[in-house]
């Protein structure tokens, strides 16, 4: 086959995928913050800016490969992730790990940060919340940061001196995967607020885990 014409294909084919996966994950990403939400296909389509048409057979392909399940209520067709396909899990890890990359290509600060400290090989998921991960913070605004298992005192004084080098206060939570399990539970404010407004920094799976498993054995 003709080197332009190879080229030509593998330029089609990288936009169509590129294309297909776009959609995909940006229909995930709806779901991101609550597992069991319920969405109907114009309420997506409103939410990610787009008619619902252009969704329709992104919405089918996902059915068909059972990563959401549907049901008819009224006129509408309802749709929610399906608990029973752990494909649907390792979709989830994957749109976080996509949503921290456009977080992180559009705001500098955090970006240096998280470079900074990503030779400290953390074992557990470092995440971002707060005014920073809601895109209202100000010069002023501490960053707030989260780790999900134990943080040696050493990597917590680094991270916090990687902040003053950028001039930020850094402010770190952390808690054990038992005590953040329970905290889903009992719907403790600091987890519910995390969950709510999330950037994962490092280590997204364990924190999806944790949700998946509590939406799964409901």
């Amino acid at each position: 086959m003709p080197k332009v014409l190879n080229e030509r294909i593998g330029f089609n084919f990288f936009h169509m995928v590129k294309k297909v996966t776009n959609h995909l994950f940006r229909i995930l990403a709806l779901y991101r913050t609550d597992y069991a939400l319920t969405l109907h296909i114009r309420a997506m389509a409103k939410k990610l800016n787009v008619s619902h048409v252009t969704l329709l057979p992104y919405l089918r392909q996902q059915e068909k490969e059972k990563i959401l399940l549907s049901k008819k209520v009224g006129k509408n067709k309802e749709y929610i992730l399906n608990p029973n396909n752990s494909l649907t899990k390792h979709y989830l890890t994957i749109t976080e790990e996509l949503i921290t990359i456009d977080y992180l290509n559009k705001n500098f600060p955090i970006k240096k940060i998280s470079d900074a400290i990503s030779n400290l090989n953390l074992t557990g998921p470092l995440i971002l919340f707060g005014s920073y991960a809601k895109n209202y913070a100000t010069e002023a605004s501490d960053i707030d940061l989260f780790h999900l298992g134990k943080l040696e005192q050493d990597k917590l004084s680094e991270i916090k001196k990687q902040g003053k080098i950028y001039g930020k206060e850094i402010n770190i939570k952390a808690s054990s995967i038992e005590n953040f399990a329970e905290g889903l539970l009992t719907g403790d404010i600091l987890i519910k607020e995390i969950v709510q407004n999330h950037i994962i920094l490092f280590n997204p799976a364990p924190f999806v885990n944790l949700l998946w498993r509590q939406y799964s054995e409901r």
